[in-house]
């Protein structure tokens, strides 16, 4: 019996990762966890809280950093995770 192809998730995961560097620290993001876009989705935006669970750091190693630098690494996540991606919404 012939086997279909095997997708990965794991492998996929990894090849898309994304090193943020925050104070000469590095956080590697393979993955967004469901609970940051819900953060992100409220009124107003978490966006400490959000960046740091999307980093898994605590909220305090971001002290210093504004809104700029918040959606900037958000932009950088996004841009790098979805690349190659299709949401079910796009296709």
């Amino acid at each position: 019996m012939k086997k279909g192809k095997v997708f990965d998730v794991q492998e996929f995961l990894s090849k898309q990762a994304v090193t943020i560097r925050v104070s000469g620290k590095d956080y590697t993001v393979t993955d967004i966890p469901v609970e940051v876009t819900e953060m992100l989705n409220e009124n107003p935006v978490p966006y400490q809280k959000a960046v740091a669970k999307l980093l898994g750091c605590e909220e305090s190693e971001l002290d210093g950093l504004g809104v700029v630098a918040f959606n900037k690494i958000i932009a950088v996540v996004n841009e790098n995770l979805f690349q190659g991606v299709i949401s079910p919404g796009n296709q």
